[in-house]
């Protein structure tokens, strides 16, 4: 029978489990037994309890005083959640979601005991794929066990949303998603309220300007379904099925409202409304309006799609219908099922959305 060794890399693990175990009993901010007597406890040497003891520090399970003693961490108890944005959410003229987002969780993490951490995710045309190098922040977080779980709030890399599942941690995502439970806006809901709103208000003929390639059937659906006639030369949408970047939004909103003005044959042949489906591209397609004398709410009805405490279309929210969706509710939903998740509860649906509510 072979023997089993008893060398220090074998016993650590052990070791770290028991110190873990005998941190929790204790409690937060409270001082643990001396290096000399825990290494007698766990029977080990000194040179092992220090290897384990250093691990656990860098979890920030135990921090060590010199002079003073071991102390459990006052941040035992909490949740370390690593917050994924996309590198542009800082860029002019990207979508205020993000910073909104980002400001509630904020406000989720102190009022729930909860530490988090950010992390930039890296650019979508990177395709060179190296676990240490692609987000080495990140990767050395998660290898010192800093993180007990992922919100994730971009996601434009397959290789690298492929990665984050192989890390077999806790994880929700703000996007669509082929590992993780997602949240996200019910776009069908809003695409069909914003047409029965027009409708409401006696509009006719109708056109879209839709960020995405589906939003395009859901709204020649809803037309159908509030008797609206759809006006071809006015409904504009991607080519494929890839949103463009933030950061395109506003000149894509002109181009395809500049469009939209030429293919009709001239402003005076516009539908008597406009759906868009995204709040920066809305907010391009205002500012053409603005530089040709078209005025929304009177010439052309507009609703569109927005985000509640945002400013982007603050200069023109009095003439237009907005369809709204609060960056808290996606915070409060995402974090509720995340901490699901970290304790192991039942797993959360694969995907959750979340109606607008229409302002006028």
């Amino acid at each position: 029978m072979s023997k089993i060794s008893s060398s220090p890399r074998n016993k650590q693990p052990f070791v770290i489990s028991e110190l873990t175990r005998m941190a929790r009993s204790y409690g937060p901010g409270m001082k643990l037994p001396t290096a000399q007597q825990l290494a007698s406890k766990l029977g080990v040497t000194l040179t092992t309890l220090d290897r384990s003891l250093a691990k656990l520090e860098a979890k920030g399970v135990i921090h060590r005083r010199q002079g003073s003693g071991i102390y459990v961490s006052s941040h035992l108890l909490e949740k370390r959640v690593g917050l994924i944005f996309g590198r542009n959410i800082f860029q002019l003229g990207s979508s205020a979601f993000y910073l909104l987002l980002l400001q509630h969780c904020e406000k989720r993490a102190e009022a729930g005991n909860e530490q988090f951490s950010f992390y930039l995710s890296p650019r979508s045309q990177e395709t060179e794929f190296e676990t240490d190098t692609f987000n080495p922040e990140l990767a050395d977080s998660l290898k010192q066990g800093k993180l007990d779980g992922l919100l994730i709030c971009e996601l434009n890399n397959p290789q690298y949303e492929q990665w984050l599942a192989n890390q077999n941690i806790p994880a929700v995502a703000l996007a669509p998603s082929s590992y993780f439970p997602t949240v996200g806006i019910d776009t069908n809901y809003l695409i069909d309220e914003c047409v029965g709103t027009l409708a409401s208000r006696g509009c006719q003929t109708i056109g879209l300007l839709g960020i995405l390639t589906r939003h395009c059937k859901m709204f020649t659906n809803a037309a159908e379904k509030h008797g609206l006639k759809v006006i071809e030369e006015a409904v504009l949408h991607p080519e494929d099925e890839s949103e463009p970047p933030f950061d395109s939004h506003e000149p894509l909103g002109r181009e395809w409202m500049r469009r939209c003005i030429e293919r009709c044959g001239g402003k005076k042949h516009l539908p008597d409304a406009l759906v868009i489906t995204d709040d920066i591209l809305a907010r391009g397609a205002c500012l053409h309006m603005k530089e040709t004398n078209i005025r929304p709410g009177k010439d052309i009805q507009v609703a569109s799609h927005a985000n509640q405490g945002s400013l982007v279309l603050e200069y023109w929210q009095d003439n237009l219908i907005l369809a709204e969706v609060n960056p808290a509710d996606f915070v409060d939903l995402m974090f509720t099922q995340l901490e699901s998740l970290m304790l192991g509860g039942k797993p959360p649906a694969a995907k959750l959305l979340i109606k607008p509510a229409i302002r006028t």
